[in-house]
């Protein structure tokens, strides 16, 4: 009976429901292994930065299908930052490089979307440096005309 429960419990996508809300782990999964389900679930015209940090407006014709990470590649570090409606991934490249995506719940539809989109590209602004080092960006205090503090711990 108890499998049987579990497989009602479902959205219409086949996502697992946590709670009456669809698990984000599970859409996350189907998100980069499905591409029709990728488009359906990105909100588009989605907004982001393209790969020169320069503002940019993605629409369905332009965007390009995303792939999963490969997260055994010591190149990578990925970054998450979770609230219940709103989750925050940062993607660090090699120390140097950043894409970062949001993804909010839509309450009514009760499901997950992709909101924003900054493909990978090399930090412009102080604070996005200091997400490169994993640091917060509150606490970068380096003025963006000034060499990197040599001695971060954190490097």
């Amino acid at each position: 009976m108890l499998g049987t429960w579990s497989a009602c419990n479902t959205s219409s996508s086949g996502i697992p429901m946590v709670d009456g809300r669809e698990d984000f782990e599970a859409f996350y999964t189907k998100f980069y292994e499905d591409s029709i389900f990728q488009y359906q679930r990105t909100e588009f015209p989605l907004s982001g930065l393209d790969s020169e940090g320069k503002p940019k407006v993605w629409m369905e014709e332009n965007w390009v299908v995303q792939k999963p990470l490969n997260l055994d590649d010591k190149d990578i570090q990925r970054i998450v930052e979770a609230q219940p409606e709103f989750i925050r991934e940062r993607v660090i490249f090699q120390n140097a490089f950043l894409a970062e995506r949001y993804y909010s719940y839509d309450t009514q539809n009760k499901r997950w979307m992709l909101t924003y989109y900054a493909d990978m590209h090399l930090p412009q602004t102080t604070a996005e440096r200091s997400s490169t080092r994993g640091g917060a960006a509150e606490s970068d205090s380096i003025p963006s005309d000034q060499p990197e503090n040599i001695n971060n711990e954190n490097e």
